[in-house]
């Protein structure tokens, strides 16, 4: 998401977040109808953090407000009597109507979020607002004041709140027309469903904190969010007070019929237009992609499974192969291109791979010319070695590591990482004969660890603290740096492509 469609998005946040029509559907639908390429995850991650500038906005706006009502619950608890006055009394009102929408946003988020791939869907709910509009503008009488609410008044209102989680159903609307069915006229509706609606913000709004917190690729979002939060804050607060000045004079079905307008033009267009990212999304989630990869990237298929599991676009079957065979159906990872036609090699990240040796190991540095020694057999013992660099080992104890074989360990030689310890350390093919074969990272980091005159290379996200890697003083900071990629077939690039994008984030924050 890039700034524009940041602002775009915070301030349409902004007006349709207080108005009955519903901000969450705009969120959905505005992406969808003007085609931007944005993620399930983005929508969401997005509209969880610019509601808290609309949710800032209304407390700004209601601050003298909350204020006596947080006085006067004080004061309430501390007399025993809740309903001593007309503040106290409202105040319990609004806690009273917490519970339906409180246990209907635990029970239903997560399925809830699933909708957000569907802007059809979120478009049919727009008809239940506008339902819900002409139906208060019809039966409500608009003859009481928030002064005659009652307890059972408040609890279904809270029903009212509970069902706007529903993409498409408008929190404001609903709970307005809640209000109204109830007899309650316009502005008094309007101004006690944005009081109870502060509380359920709230709640929802640190909840979605620590989600927040759990994005590994949170840094990357962080300018549009701030450009979409402050815009959703500063014309949420003016669309506020421009409606509730609307209320007192005017009726609800403008609203209803622009509910209803956009809901028909949106199912129209997704019945009658092709729309590419729709259709991508319907295909993806009908398909089972097979992601193969090595044993030394077995580190990245928990971020694939996490990325999938918040895309919810695919479904995926993991398989360790040493081969890294790409077929009509399978996605790769790899550390090399697939030559194969049809396939596609697609950036992920990289990895670096280090010079690993137990912890206990006194060497502290080497050439790339002396890790070609050692792995071509050149010295027996790391004294032996010692004595061509004094500083590269500073014994502690001459007597005992001095003498222990020096045992180098190697890959099977069809494998990825024995041919980029072969082409970048070992400039020839000739290996130590003593060489022990691992058969992957797994085995190598056992041995060392098990050893501590072993010597291996391993990639670096292996490492664990009873290893360590030596510095190559000479090596670039490439020289160890291969890329990570995902061989994709071509025909399969964009129904992955969203899932890709994830992955990439989350290995290079």
């Amino acid at each position: 998401m890039n700034i524009l469609q940041a602002l775009i998005l915070g301030i349409i946040q902004g007006i349709t977040e207080f108005l009955p029509i519903s901000s969450t559907a705009h969120l959905i639908i505005i992406p969808y109808l003007l085609r931007w390429p944005l993620s399930n995850e983005q929508v969401i991650l997005f509209h969880i953090f610019i509601q808290w500038g609309t949710l800032i906005a209304l407390v700004v706006f209601f601050h003298s407000d909350l204020l006596d009502l947080c006085r006067a619950f004080i004061n309430s608890i501390k007399s025993r009597r809740p309903f001593q006055n007309e503040k106290s009394r409202l105040c319990w009102l609004i806690l009273i109507s917490l519970p339906p929408a409180v246990i209907a946003y635990f029970l239903l988020i997560n399925k809830v979020e699933s909708i957000f791939s569907n802007p059809l869907i979120t478009a049919f709910f727009l008809f239940g607002t506008a339902f819900l509009l002409i139906i208060a503008e019809v039966i409500g009488k608009r003859i009481h004041t928030i002064e005659a609410l009652t307890w059972k008044n408040a609890i279904i209102l809270g029903f009212f709140q509970a069902i706007s989680i529903l993409p498409g159903i408008s929190r404001a609307g609903s709970c307005i027309s809640g209000g109204m069915i109830q007899d309650l006229n316009r502005k008094d509706a309007a101004r006690f469903s944005f009081l109870i609606g502060i509380p359920l913000l709230l709640i929802s709004g640190i909840n979605n904190i620590i989600d927040l917190i759990n994005i590994q690729n949170l840094s990357q979002y962080l300018p549009s969010l701030l450009i979409g939060f402050i815009a959703a804050g500063l014309v949420g607060y003016f669309v506020l007070q421009w409606l509730l000045s609307y209320l007192s004079h005017h009726s609800l079905l403008p609203f209803a019929f622009y509910c209803i307008l956009l809901g028909v033009f949106v199912i129209g267009n997704g019945l009658f237009i092709s729309h590419p990212s729709l259709e991508t999304t319907q295909t993806a989630k009908s398909q089972t992609i097979n992601m193969t990869y090595p044993s030394s990237l077995r580190w990245v298929i928990p971020i694939a499974s996490k990325c999938n599991a918040t895309n919810s676009v695919l479904t995926l079957r993991f398989s360790f192969d040493s081969n890294n065979s790409s077929s009509a159906e399978a996605v790769a990872i790899t550390y090399q291109p697939d030559v194969k036609p049809n396939i596609s090699p697609y950036l992920l990240g990289h990895e670096n791979f280090v010079i690993a040796v137990n912890s206990a190991n006194p060497v502290s540095s080497l050439t790339l010319d002396q890790v070609s020694e050692i792995f071509m057999d050149t010295y027996k013992t790391w004294g032996d070695f010692s004595k061509s660099c004094n500083q590269c080992v500073s014994f502690t104890d001459a007597t005992s590591f001095a003498e222990k074989d020096l045992t180098t360990w190697v890959y099977p030689p069809t494998s990825m990482e024995q041919a980029i310890l072969q082409n970048i350390i070992i400039k020839e093919n000739f290996l130590s004969v003593n060489a022990v074969v691992a058969p992957d990272p797994q085995a190598l980091l056992e041995a060392i660890r098990f050893n501590p005159a072993a010597i291996g290379i391993l990639p670096e996200h292996w490492l664990d603290k009873t290893i360590k890697s030596i510095n190559i003083r000479d090596a670039g900071k490439n020289d160890l740096l291969f890329p990570i990629l995902a061989n994709v077939p071509s025909n399969l690039l964009e129904t992955v492509k969203p899932l890709l994008l994830c992955i990439e984030h989350s290995i290079e924050s």
